[in-house]
């Protein structure tokens, strides 16, 4: 196993001659970093009482995760290091979310830790 953690592809000279594809590259990273940067306001939504905000967060959330893997592949930039901080952010995401639903008693306790251990 290499210690790289970035494909081939990722790097600056495969990308030479494939025009505008070098600035689009950390586009799915950026859209990944912004989801992570939603969660403590999604869950501060919730605890706050505000639906709407909590809802329209979750969409962006939901929605970005999508969009962040698909132009990942649809670029070619995919990446060891991409995969790995898209899944930790899924996880910090979703354990927020059920952190949140845990301790305002929608969730017992026992569905938290099923939910934390199943990424675990």
């Amino acid at each position: 196993m290499s210690d790289n953690i970035f494909h081939k592809s990722d790097t600056a000279s495969s990308l030479k001659g494939q025009k505008g594809r070098f600035g689009l590259r950390f586009v799915p990273f950026a859209i990944t970093s912004t989801r992570l940067c939603v969660i403590p306001f999604l869950v501060l939504s919730l605890a706050n009482g505000l639906s709407l905000v909590a809802d329209l967060l979750f969409l962006i959330a939901i929605s970005s995760d999508f969009a962040d893997g698909y132009l990942a592949r649809r670029l070619r930039v995919s990446s060891d290091f991409g995969a790995i901080f898209d899944a930790t952010v899924d996880f910090l995401f979703i354990g927020g979310m059920f952190l949140h639903f845990t301790l305002t008693g929608i969730y017992p306790l026992w569905a938290f830790l099923l939910v934390i251990f199943m990424f675990v």
